[in-house]
């Protein structure tokens, strides 16, 4: 079985100032013989990441290529992006790769999840699932909540290494207390089914969906669906159930549809207009 890190390789994209707080930073040089003042790093950085907002990827590259040249971890990344996504130059993995390895060697958080990401993948990169751990490892270590989700589905599933559950466990929680809405679904799902030696448990299940869910997680939102409609770990609603459903509807899972109109056949036009009302609240919140 093949498992992706993520639907997209890099989550944030490209490398700015936004997302800055795990970037390496380069000493700041205002001395010279000819007390000349050299202009900061960063400040050209800024420029690249000015210029890929416009969408002039050939101005970002100007930018960020010397950058790269002089070790900037930053910019080895978006270079890597850059040849990744093919924007302002032919799209090439070995290229993106070589960049984001770079960054990797610089204890980069996300290049080492990248580099991850191109060898479970094996597109134009051979495949290579041991190489793919080591760097998930690296990354997962240093907190990356994504890593650390992809190496939890690598126990899970027995990829590179012998299945263990409890050890996918473990990753979950670190990634789930982070806030990542995959790894709190798993974990739903682990306490409903109580694997890798989690205690059974609906409440458990019910919370971890529920905090998936309300970060709009689809998945999630039908499981958490289902423990209302059933009652299990949380009081019986089939109007909550029904909300939840209906938010699952509209990202078109075919089984929230399903359940939906089977679910619109036991309510009254009331509950269903407040099942509606909620739905509303729901979707507003998780879109803020």
């Amino acid at each position: 079985m093949q498992v992706m890190p993520d639907k997209t390789r890099h989550g944030g994209r490209i490398w700015a100032r936004r997302n800055a707080s795990r970037a390496l930073t380069l000493a700041t040089v205002v001395a010279l013989a000819a007390a000349v003042i050299v202009r900061p790093a960063s400040a050209d950085f800024e420029a690249g990441w000015a210029a890929y907002q416009r969408g002039d990827f050939a101005a970002a590259l100007a930018a960020w290529r010397p950058l790269a040249e002089q070790r900037m971890a930053r910019a080895q990344f978006n270079l890597g992006v850059m040849f990744d996504e093919g924007k302002g130059v032919e799209r090439d993995l070995m290229r993106a790769m070589e960049w984001w390895r770079k960054a990797a060697e610089q204890d980069m958080a996300e290049a080492q999840h990248n580099l991850a990401s191109l060898y479970i993948a094996g597109e134009e990169v051979p495949q290579n699932l041991a190489q793919a751990l080591v760097w998930l490892k690296r990354a997962a270590a240093q907190g990356l909540a994504r890593s650390q989700y992809t190496l939890g589905k690598f126990y899970a599933y027995g990829l590179g290494v012998d299945k263990d559950e409890r050890e996918a466990a473990t990753w979950f929680f670190k990634a789930g207390r982070q806030g990542y809405a995959r790894a709190q679904y798993n974990l739903g799902k682990m306490y409903r089914d109580g694997r890798g030696e989690l205690p059974k448990s609906l409440t458990e299940a019910a919370k971890w969906f529920e905090l998936a869910a309300r970060q709009g997680y689809v998945k999630a939102q039908l499981h958490l669906a289902t423990r209302y409609a059933r009652g299990e770990g949380v009081p019986q609603d089939r109007v909550t159930a029904l909300a939840w459903l209906t938010l699952a509807a509209e990202q078109e899972m075919q089984r929230a549809i399903d359940n939906r109109k089977a679910l619109l056949l036991q309510l009254s036009i009331g509950e269903i207009a407040r099942a509606r009302t909620l739905a509303d609240a729901l979707g507003a919140e998780i879109g803020k």
